[in-house]
């Protein structure tokens, strides 16, 4: 599940460019926590720096 999160957050970054939108998708559609959310998508975005 965090491996699938961590890839799907890249596809919300490039529809919506806007950081909270994402973390508020991942929280309502993942059932996450903002501090979970925020997490995930700072590791998406190290992760995508390096690729």
């Amino acid at each position: 599940m965090t491996k699938a999160i961590i890839k799907l957050i890249p596809d919300l970054v490039a529809l919506t460019n806007d950081r909270q939108a994402v973390i508020n998708i991942l929280m309502k559609k993942m059932d996450l926590s903002q501090a979970q959310a925020e997490s995930y998508y700072k590791r998406a975005m190290r992760r995508e720096a390096k690729e």
